[in-house]
């Protein structure tokens, strides 16, 4: 068994090839795009909403069979096709050229695979049993997104501006990190289920005004 690294990586303004223009091939696409990566897609035929994603400017599609060529310049590499001798091809190019490659049907023959995800905003939980047990990782997922609803992302995408108004209002790093650690993301979730932003809003300003009064700033 593959013991995997877990990593969240960079992929803004960097070339993505998605080999495959299917359903998978869609998803595949999607995700990149939202964490903005620079997408081409390959196939002879792609799925519909591929089309629409091009027509819109938000990828590039090259209609045609894949040539070893289509992946200079590619900082990542997705083998998404149904033609398994074909994903194999293009994950040993990636292999000899040294970009990451994931290969959607046989993930032992890439160098890296795509953890199931749950997306809050900010927050984004990546789950994976190294591929020894797909339907426990789902279902696994399933009880954390009850857990994680939209409100973390509220919360954490709120706290996130509150961050960068206590860098201006606190001169002081040792005091930045106690009113940080003092405000609890769980109490400010829950907070913010029964009172909405302005709720979570006071809340938050009173315990800056109380810090401040306490500590004589």
């Amino acid at each position: 068994m593959t013991s995997f690294y877990p990593i969240f990586l960079d992929v803004e303004h960097k070339l993505c090839v998605i080999v495959g223009g299917g359903k998978v091939a869609t998803r595949k696409a999607v995700s990149l795009l939202g964490a903005n990566a620079v997408v081409r897609v390959i196939s002879p035929q792609v799925h519909s909403d591929l089309t629409v994603l091009a027509e819109a400017n938000k990828l590039q599609i090259m209609a045609r069979k894949y040539q070893d060529d289509d992946l200079a310049g590619a900082f990542l590499v997705i083998a998404a096709t149904d033609n398994t001798a074909l994903n194999g091809q293009v994950a040993a190019f990636c292999q000899a050229q040294r970009i990451l490659c994931n290969v959607v049907d046989a993930p032992e023959h890439g160098n890296f695979i795509v953890p199931s995800m749950i997306v809050r905003g900010p927050l984004t939980l990546a789950i994976s049993t190294g591929g020894m047990a797909p339907a426990a990782t789902q279902q696994i997922r399933q009880r954390l997104q009850e857990e994680f609803d939209d409100a973390y992302g509220v919360v954490l995408a709120t706290l996130g501006q509150v961050r960068k108004r206590i860098k201006r209002e606190f001169d002081d790093p040792q005091q930045r990190r106690s009113i940080v650690t003092s405000m609890k993301v769980d109490d400010l979730v829950c907070l913010y289920r029964t009172g909405g932003q302005v709720a979570v809003d006071k809340k938050i300003n009173q315990m800056l005004l109380t810090y401040k009064k306490e500590n004589g700033i």
